[in-house]
């Protein structure tokens, strides 16, 4: 079992739980680092995930956030051992006009057969888009989520769990920026729960 966390924004880090209790963690060392991309000074809100793209035969891949000059984007790493990291030269998500400036925190899943990323933007708004099964599309789906009033302004972080009956729990990041509070939401169309599939995360 791995755990991968951020403390500078310049790099995400990797920790191992040898004992496999999900509590004890070793440190192991450093995934990404803005080294490995051009111009980048943040590799951070990072997420892995049990998965293979087809055309890479990779065994892990990872979605995280890249800074280039201001502009925040989502971009992908890909690894055998889930530990050394080989960063893809071109970005996943690109921020567009409905975004604000600036996209983070990706989740992977698939919907209906689809392979898409959800991510949050500067505009307060949690948006999806379609991806591919060999991460080679950008085809926006749209926003998915928008903050309700007990969501004080904005929306962040998506993160997708299913529970063993088949419904769909969104939890997310909720208020304004250094002043949040994790919540969640429940899909309250099955129909829309039954479509989506979810991924392990490493």
């Amino acid at each position: 079992m791995l755990l991968y966390a951020h403390g500078d924004n310049d790099k995400t880090r990797w920790w191992h739980c040898s004992d496999g209790d999900g509590a004890t963690f070793d440190y192991g060392g450093i995934a990404i680092d803005t080294s490995m991309m051009s111009n980048s000074s943040e590799a951070s809100y990072a997420r892995v995930y049990d998965y293979s793209i087809p055309d890479r035969n990779n065994s892990y891949t990872m979605f995280f956030m890249d800074n280039q000059g201001g502009t925040r984007h989502i971009r992908l790493a890909t690894s055998d051992d889930a530990k050394n990291w080989t960063v893809d030269s071109n970005e996943v998500v690109t921020p567009q006009p409905q975004h604000d400036g600036n996209v983070s925190n990706p989740f992977f899943f698939k919907y209906d057969g689809d392979y898409l990323v959800a991510f949050h933007a500067t505009s307060d708004n949690v948006y999806a888009m379609e991806c591919g099964q060999n991460i080679d599309k950008e085809n926006y789906v749209g926003e998915i989520m928008s903050p309700v009033s007990q969501d004080d302004g904005g929306v962040a972080g998506p993160f997708f769990i299913k529970d063993d009956a088949g419904s769909c729990y969104i939890y997310y990041v909720a208020g304004p920026r250094l002043e949040t509070e994790i919540a969640y939401r429940k899909l309250t169309d099955q129909d829309d729960a039954n479509s989506i599939a979810l991924f392990d995360n490493s």
